[in-house]
């Protein structure tokens, strides 16, 4: 009978362990979702947040001209801690360590997009994936496009800039470069029409 008695004290003591150790994975797993959903949040709002801040300027109707104030909008837009190596490559756009630690960033931001996917609900991370993704894009475009006005810069006292335009085909570069801004603008457009922002604090407030 002792034995009898023995052998279920020790089943239900293994049960409750059981359960006590399936009870600490979950809190575990939900803890480090909720790190993951906060630092993605983060990084996602430094984006949003500059954006909002130079969107008069971003958006405004633009002169039949070369972009040539492209660095000074780049800076607009990478102007934090964690962004800054990207103006460097602007700045600089010749010199290969900029062009690496550039490339490394857009690959960064490439996986904070589909971070955001996978972490959160599917309408907002869709909706923060894309603008993250337009935001890289246009830092792309406007890397080539600074290269681009490099090499006219160089064949200045060869040819005039009406020959440089035609010549370098800076046009369609330049119309390529405004129709990323556009998709970057309705990119944030999606966010405000839908409480993007807002919905996501809300749901990082309720968790642990």
């Amino acid at each position: 009978m002792s034995s009898v008695a023995f052998s279920v004290i020790s089943a239900i003591i293994a049960v409750v362990a059981l359960i006590q150790t399936q009870s600490q994975i979950k809190l575990s797993n939900k803890h480090q979702l909720f790190e993951r959903r906060l630092n993605n949040f983060f990084a996602f709002y430094g984006l949003y947040e500059l954006y909002k801040e130079n969107k008069v300027i971003l958006e405004r109707t633009r002169k039949d001209e070369p972009l040539f104030a492209i660095d000074n909008e780049c800076g607009w837009l990478t102007n934090n801690s964690n962004l800054e190596v990207c103006m460097e490559a602007i700045q600089r756009p010749n010199s290969s360590l900029a062009r690496n630690e550039f490339l490394t960033k857009m690959e960064e931001l490439k996986k904070l997009a589909m971070e955001s996917r996978l972490i959160f609900p599917r309408e907002l991370g869709e909706k923060m994936a894309l603008f993250i993704c337009e935001y890289e894009k246009l830092l792309q475009k406007m890397y080539g496009y600074k290269l681009l006005l490099e090499e006219m810069k160089e064949q200045r006292d060869k040819m005039d800039l009406t020959q440089s335009i035609k010549y370098f085909g800076e046009e369609k570069r330049r119309s390529e470069l405004l129709m990323t801004y556009a998709a970057l603008k309705d990119a944030f457009e999606g966010l405000e029409k839908d409480r993007i922002v807002e919905r996501v604090e809300n749901l990082i407030k309720l968790e642990p």
